[in-house]
């Protein structure tokens, strides 16, 4: 099943560091396995429009507030045989569909809130590996969401380490469920199985 991670490691700053990781991670390959980042309405967007907008939105919430979460999602090769493709093109782009229509739309549903009404940025690495002397690609996705909403009247909190000092209504278990379900409905998993799926981690 797929590992879904949500993170608020070093977030009560700006994106920056965050940000610059990721594309850290591509600065080897070549340019034919990079990808950009996505939005619902772009598939390619760079990081320097990326990092002045989820700042921006940053400054609506206060010095000590979290300012976005992230969240990963990685999966065997034996699960991206359902995605149905030989192409990694093909792939990625069935990814990023699986991303903004169902993955983030889960995500604003924690927050009773509608997909357009939350602010994200996607971005889909991956690259060829060789397994049991088959060729295949290892691939992950990594989202970046700000802890407030489009309208700046909502933050977003999300107790990703099951801390009372944090109020959220939204439910981390849940979405992990949902996620697993969403890509695979033969994966219907209890809460407590999903809780056990995936633990929170930094990247």
């Amino acid at each position: 099943m797929p590992t879904v991670k949500i993170s608020n490691s070093d977030n009560k700053g700006g994106c920056d560091e965050f940000i610059n990781k990721l594309e850290s991670k591509s600065a080897w390959k070549p340019d034919s396995w990079k990808e950009s980042f996505f939005c619902p309405s772009c598939k390619f967007v760079s990081k320097y429009d990326v990092i002045p907008h989820i700042n921006h939105y940053s400054e609506s919430l206060r010095k000590d507030d979290p300012k976005f979460y992230t969240i990963s999602i990685s999966f065997s090769v034996e699960e991206l045989r359902k995605v149905n493709s030989e192409n990694i093109k093909d792939c990625i782009e069935a990814l990023r569909e699986f991303v903004s229509k169902k993955v983030m739309a889960e995500y604003a549903k924690g927050f009773h809130l509608k997909p357009d009404e939350i602010l994200w940025y996607g971005k889909v690495d991956w690259e060829p590996i060789t397994r049991n002397n088959v060729p295949v690609y290892d691939i992950e996705i990594n989202i970046i969401v700000s802890a407030i909403d489009m309208f700046r009247m909502q933050p977003l909190f999300v107790n990703t380490t099951n801390r009372k000092d944090v109020q959220s209504s939204f439910d981390v278990k849940r979405f992990r469920e949902e996620v697993i379900y969403l890509f695979d409905p033969t994966k219907k998993m209890t809460v407590s199985e999903a809780a056990g799926a995936a633990t929170d981690a930094d990247f």
